[in-house]
């Protein structure tokens, strides 16, 4: 998907961890009860987002005993001084297992983006595997632009059945501005040439008529029914880049002559309602 929009593997990263993983250090390792267990994974979620200080100060509260280990294991650089951290039992564990496997097998499909981060938590406790999000690496925008992972007994709510799963979700501003930092947003053209802003409901009738002629000659024609004030219709059609408005009321009704107005010069012309595709086409 990322590539489909044109960025390069070097633009962002793939952090991956897994919530048996997780589990296995707050749960066995550290032997934390269920609330403790669930706190320190709330503050490691946070942990980006408050001073280094804060963090640990929370830590030492939490895990008194045993605070400078846990922050050393969480401060490993990569998954091999991670797991080098751990109990060599731990290597045989399964979380650990379901890693070094699924980075074998991307960098097989040739993604060698990926990076093991084991204070990558996603905060919903309905995870039962791989977690992952992807980072924009420019420092104008270094923030998750999509997030998710295995939930293999998260359907079993709705359901008897345990369904293996798998899902995630997409900040659309967040990619929006990962796009535009890049250079990478899209031209996309207007949906319609023509917006008709009608300025009252009597002449309704008349913009619906005059949207099939104008359809009729090849002009994409849309008809705004809002009811809004006429300044924020036109807004409506600048901010959609639709490039020709005009407004009709009970005097173009009567007349059946038109202003046609080219927003992107401010250029207005007057026609007759049979003569309003020659200035769209020109």
């Amino acid at each position: 998907m990322m590539q489909n929009f044109g960025l390069k593997d070097a633009d962002y990263e793939i952090k991956i961890n897994n919530r048996k993983i997780v589990d296995y250090v707050l749960k066995e390792l550290f032997a934390l009860p269920e609330e403790t267990a669930q706190k320190v994974a709330k503050a490691i979620d946070r942990k980006g987002k408050m001073p280094k200080e804060d963090f640990e100060m929370i830590i030492q509260e939490l895990i008194p005993e045993r605070s400078s280990e846990f922050i050393e294991l969480l401060n490993s650089k990569n998954f091999e001084e991670f797991v080098s951290k751990l109990p060599e039992s731990a290597k045989g564990k399964e979380g650990i297992i379901e890693v070094k496997e699924l980075i074998e097998k991307l960098e097989k499909l040739g993604i060698t983006n990926t990076v093991f981060s084991q204070d990558l938590m996603r905060g919903f406790d309905y995870y039962t595997g791989i977690i992952f999000e992807v980072f924009d690496k420019n420092p104008e925008n270094k923030r998750a632009v999509l997030g998710g992972g295995r939930y293999d007994e998260l359907l079993a709510i709705f359901d008897k059945e345990v369904v293996p799963a798998v899902g995630f979700g997409v900040g659309d501003v967040v990619i929006k501005d990962m796009l535009e930092t890049y250079g990478l947003m899209p031209n996309i053209k207007p949906a319609s040439d023509l917006h008709l802003c009608v300025m009252d409901k009597d002449s309704i009738g008349y913009a619906q008529d005059l949207a099939q002629k104008t359809r009729e000659s090849g002009i994409k024609t849309t008809v705004d029914y809002s009811g809004r004030k006429i300044g924020d219709q036109i807004k409506y059609a600048d901010k959609n880049k639709i490039p020709f408005i005009t407004c009709i009321g009970s005097q173009e009704v009567e007349s059946g002559k038109l202003k046609v107005k080219e927003l992107s010069t401010g250029i207005e012309t007057e026609v007759d309602e049979n003569n309003i595709s020659n200035v769209i086409k020109n």
